[in-house]
């Protein structure tokens, strides 16, 4: 991991197609899960249309974990789940998986809960990670930001602006900025 800041700006067209293609990823694993969890709030978006795909049922377990841009925090399950995994098969899905504390947490969960296979999907995956997803889209080292995070990372992002960044990071930071700013204006000229 490099201490440099760089950003992927996503927008929502792009997030159904990696969605798409990491429902192909399990369905083509010749996994058929009996339900689909999601991670909230990253995988929110994601595991809902993975759901869809594959026609299964969706279920939710809420995790906190980043405080902001470049911040982490301590992993928490902060809202259970409120289906019976057990003896079921289940993919849990997230946006995105980094040092893989969410992912890890997850799993154990599921695992005392007595499901009978546990398997992991994210969109993106670090290569730093301690947690191997089994099923990912696309390897990436930049700070992803994703569309339904957009006015959080311009409130954190300028937060940060005034912070001891760095100049080369707080340039990098206002350039994922700008363009975070010109995917909001295209929703609103629309």
């Amino acid at each position: 991991m490099n201490n440099h800041l760089s950003f992927e700006v996503t927008d929502w067209k792009e997030i159904v197609r990696l969605s798409l293609k990491l429902s192909k990823l399990i369905r083509e694993n010749s996994f058929s899960p009996d339900l689909i969890i999601g991670i909230l709030k990253g995988g929110a978006v994601v595991s809902r249309i993975v759901s869809d795909f594959l026609g299964k049922e969706l279920f939710t377990l809420k995790i906190s974990f980043y405080e902001g841009i470049g911040q982490t925090g301590e992993t928490t399950i902060t809202q259970e789940l409120n289906a019976d995994v057990a003896d079921k098969k289940v993919v849990i899905v997230d946006d995105i998986v980094d040092k893989g504390d969410t992912l890890a947490l997850a799993f154990n969960y599921f695992q005392k809960k007595g499901a009978e296979e546990i398997r992991t999907g994210v969109l993106h995956r670090k290569p730093w990670t301690d947690f191997n997803p089994d099923f990912w889209v696309k390897e990436t080292e930049k700070w992803v930001v994703y569309p339904w995070e957009h006015f959080e990372f311009l409130r954190l992002g300028n937060k940060k602006l005034n912070s001891n960044l760095g100049t080369k990071n707080k340039k990098r930071l206002k350039r994922a900025m700008q363009k975070v700013k010109a995917k909001i204006q295209e929703f609103s000229d629309m």
